[in-house]
């Protein structure tokens, strides 16, 4: 079953992303072009995301050949005490990012700009995570065994870190992975190219109301929150709350 009836153009080379995609039933082609990471030193490191993956999605736009088309780009980011950690250099720049996030409690934001011939869009996620500290013997062991090198923050959620030494998140799991799919499913609504199907012998059109597996119904199309956009608060306890 494909969901969305226009075809997406991944502009990222990035298996997670395309797992999450793949899993959710879109129809995609993966194409991507090696794209500059660098930004603005000013820049506010909560807009580093969003602003690369814009970035990414104008140096692909030639890809577009066709109106049925959405091309889909994406940067995720970690950050810690506003500092940004990308993908580790070396084992030795791997050791020590891994070091300086151990008992502490670090964002993953992940910018997505989507793009067809005639509109745009570009939103960002956040997510909280809170790591257990980690020993030195558990960090050269997971960097040996995964190799996170090519992973922002250098680890993965869904790897033995995410499996034995996060205490807890706050926000989305896809976010972390690399695509936050509520949002991007959210934002597609735009496009207006919703495939109708035939479910429980229940029609369903696309703008209608029609029932989803908790029981909850979802709003029409064009109508779901989305969070394109974010805003960060202290709250008074020193811990940092999501507000969208």
């Amino acid at each position: 079953m494909k969901i969305f009836a226009k075809k997406i153009i991944l502009a990222s080379k990035s298996p997670r992303r395309s797992q999450l995609l793949g899993q959710a039933g879109f129809n995609f082609e993966v194409k991507a072009k090696e794209v500059d990471e660098d930004f603005p030193a000013d820049m506010p490191a909560d807009e580093v995301a969003p602003y690369l993956a814009e970035r990414k999605a104008m140096a692909c736009a030639d890809f577009l050949q066709a109106e049925d088309e959405v091309l889909l780009s994406a940067d995720s980011v970690v950050i810690l005490d506003e500092k940004i950690y990308g993908k580790p250099v070396d084992y030795q720049d791997a050791v020590q990012i891994l070091t300086e996030l151990s008992g502490r409690t670090h964002k993953v934001i992940t910018g997505v700009c989507l793009l067809s011939k005639n509109k745009k869009r570009v939103f960002a996620d956040v997510s909280l995570v809170h790591f257990q500290p980690l020993s030195q013997d558990e960090i050269h062991y997971y960097i040996e065994h995964c190799k996170p090198y090519d992973k922002a923050g250098a680890y993965a959620i869904q790897e033995w870190i995410g499996l034995c030494k996060i205490l807890k998140i706050e926000g989305t799991y896809t976010n972390i992975m690399g695509l936050p799919m509520e949002s991007v499913l959210g934002s597609l609504k735009i496009f207006k190219a919703w495939k109708t199907y035939w479910l429980a012998g229940r029609k369903l059109k696309q703008g209608k109301m029609f029932p989803t597996l908790s029981g909850r119904s979802m709003p029409k199309s064009g109508k779901m929150k989305c969070s394109a956009q974010f805003s960060m608060k202290q709250s008074t306890n020193g811990n940092h709350t999501l507000k969208n």
